[in-house]
Order: structure tokens, then sequence, then C-alpha cells
């Protein structure tokens, strides 16, 4: 139910790349987007590994064109279903009282600014920080202290007054709210209650099954009591259904929605393709859960320093058929266009059958495709009987 849910059901049909990825985000509920770029960042990532013929400008498509998804607070910051605007304005709402230190402090500092910055953006359009190039306060080039247009614009838009109209090399173009959603999206102000119950259908729909841990964290847009109000009520009603799952050292209480469970029988088995996925992909971005469904110790060591690693900057899980089966290593060298894998680590206990070579081996290619490279080098392979087996060794 779970490979099931996260990757056989994102999988898309044969329709145009809009609307394949309006279909994956809806499913999984969000797309996380990330800045890190030594391979193609995490949300291009995460919809390449469900639809192949993906390309990095697709999601700009969806976003600013189709207008299927927006950018907002999700999981962290994320494409979300369009169709699920409504749900984000109380978590919108807040900020204009907030309650964080770091968010006061910036209403207290840059506040007199949030009003001019609407008020260009409404009479000349969409636009990015770097279109402002009035600075009149001196600034520190740090994480948290960004230059004070820049603070200002992401207030604004934390508020929802304005919104992400789309993003050029991936900076974010700003427009009044307005302007960027598409005629007919609802705008209306859910309750708690309404507000718990999406939440709660939403996660189980993505997870299959999940913990409360699990629901709570999935999106992360309101009160822990209000999701497990809106649980309570589910399960009252039936339309939740709880399972006891017999543990090694404990029973395991999850949750699965009714009509899933009644059709679990029915589920698509999982095919012999080989993913290869985000370190912040749905799927896998609950390490414990990976622990405890699939017996896979995973961390991502790129906030690490060097000595302290394992497995590598950014190892990225692989998963075949039932299993994750090991990790990879990569960088994209875009100006030689060549991915250097640094290491390809599988399970100790990993025993493949004759189909998997062939299959990891055209999943590499088309990675390699996916990071514009035209060639492949592979420094390193373990265990020591799987380093025979693959092409592009360096």
């Amino acid at each position: 139910m779970i490979i099931y849910s996260q990757l056989i059901r994102t999988l898309p049909g044969e329709e145009s790349s809009g609307g394949a990825i309006a279909e994956i985000v809806e499913q999984m509920g969000y797309v996380q987007i990330d800045t890190i770029n030594v391979i193609n960042r995490a949300h291009h990532h995460t919809l390449w590994a469900r639809y192949p013929q993906y390309k990095n400008g697709d999601i700009y498509t969806a976003q600013a064109q189709d207008k299927s998804v927006f950018e907002y607070w999700g999981h962290a910051m994320s494409y979300l279903p369009m169709k699920d605007y409504r749900f984000y304005l109380p978590y919108k709402q807040q900020f204009n009282d907030p309650c964080g230190k770091w968010e006061r402090d910036r209403l207290e500092k840059y506040g007199h600014l949030m009003q001019p910055v609407l008020q260009r953006i409404r009479e000349e359009g969409a636009m990015a920080t770097r279109d402002f190039v009035s600075e009149t306060q001196p600034y520190e080039k740090t994480w948290w202290n960004w230059r004070p247009v820049k603070v200002a614009l992401e207030l604004l838009f934390w508020q929802g007054k304005i919104m992400v109209a789309e993003r050029k090399s991936f900076q974010k173009v700003f427009d009044i709210t307005e302007r960027v959603l598409p005629d007919g999206v609802d705008t209306t102000m859910p309750d708690e209650q309404e507000l718990g119950l999406f939440l709660v259908r939403r996660a189980l729909q993505a997870f299959g099954l999940a913990n409360q841990k699990e629901i709570v964290d999935h999106l992360r847009v309101a009160k822990k009591n209000v999701i497990l109000n809106a649980l309570k009520q589910l399960v009252a009603d039936g339309e939740v259904v709880p399972l006891k799952i017999v543990g090694v050292n404990r029973d395991l209480e999850y949750y699965i929605l009714a009509e899933e469970l009644e059709n679990i029988d029915n589920l698509a088995m999982p095919n012999d393709q080989a993913f290869i996925l985000s370190p912040f992909d749905n799927f896998c971005i609950q390490r414990d859960r990976m622990k405890t469904f699939f017996n896979f110790d995973y961390a991502l060591e790129c906030y690490l320093k060097p000595e302290q690693r394992t497995f590598g900057y950014f190892a990225l899980p692989v998963f075949w058929k039932d299993r994750f089966v090991g990790r990879l290593d990569a960088k994209a060298d875009r100006k030689e266009k060549t991915l250097r894998i640094h290491h390809l680590q599988f399970e100790d206990d990993f025993q493949p059958d004759d189909s998997f070579i062939p299959t990891m081996q055209n999943t590499l290619d088309a990675f390699m495709h996916f990071q514009n490279c035209q060639q492949m080098e592979i420094a390193r392979i373990t265990p020591a009987p799987f380093d025979r087996l693959f092409l592009h060794r360096a």
C-alpha cells in the first residue's frame, strides 16, 4: 500500500506534461522545493522520478501558465495543488500577527516598506527582488539578514498579499495575489474542523497508511490538536480505519482510509522499475518511516563536516521493486557535461535477480540525461561483486 500510494499511483498516464505534473502534485499533496543543485534540484528530481519525460521547465509551466499549482509552505516550501489553495489561508492569516520572534522582528523593522513595495507591484506588474534597484538601508549578506526589500517581499508573500507568479532561473517573480490566482479558485476561509479534516485526508491519500506523527508532519500548516481532533472524528465516522501492525519489539498503530482498505487486494504490484530518488522525495522524506517499513537507515549528510560523512555529500536513495537497495552519491559536472558518481553503494544483504543490472543500468543512463550530461563516470561501486557488473567506470 505504501509503495503503491507514493510511487506506483503517482506515475501519470499519457497526458501532456502540464496535466502529468498537476496529477503528480495532486496525488502526493505537495512537491518540496530545495536549493541544493549538485544535481538537478529536488522538485525537478521528484517529478522526473515519476515522469521520465519531465523537463525542468514543466513545473514552471504548470505554475505560470496552467496555474494548476502554486508555491507556498507545505511540508516545507513546496509546489501545491491549486485546488487546495483555500486550506492555506489560515496559515497566511497568522502572519498578520506573527508569534515567531524572527517574523515579529522583521515586521517591526521592515514593515514600513511593505505597503510601498506592494503598491509598486500593483502599478508596475510582476517583479523580482532585483527589480527594486533603490536600496536605502545597509544590510549584511547572510542567510538571516536579507536586504530590506527582500524581507518586505517575503513578509507580503507569507501574509498572502502577493504570490510567486513564476520563477526565472530559479528566482522568484512576485505579483499581487488576485492577478496570480486563476478564475474560479475557491478562496473561502476554512474553519479549524474543515482544515483538520482536509489535512488528515491529504496525508492518508499520499501515504497510503500513516501513524499520527506522519499525518501531523505531512503538511505543516495547522496545530497538532487540530489535526488529531479531525483524525478522531474520521475514525468515529468510519472514514478512517485504525490498524495495528505487529512489530518486532512493539505493535504500531497506523491509519488508512476505509475505501483504500476495501480495495487493497486490487492494488497494482510493484514493477521492475528502479528509482533514483531525491533525499527530499515524499517517499523517503520521513526517515523513521523508511526505517520502520524498509529497514533502511538513511540520513542526508550534506550538512555534516566531510569527516563525519559515511555515504557522501548528497547520497540518493535507490529503490527497486519493494525495497531500498542502495545509495548513489553523485554530482553533475555541468561544464564537462559529465555525471560523476563518487560512490554507488548497495546494501550488504541485497541479492538481485538477473533483471536488476540491466534495469539499473538503464535507470543510470536516464538519470545522466536528466542531468543534461552526455557521459557518466563511476569512481567506486561497493560491495565488490557489483563492481564488475556496471559500465561507465572511471
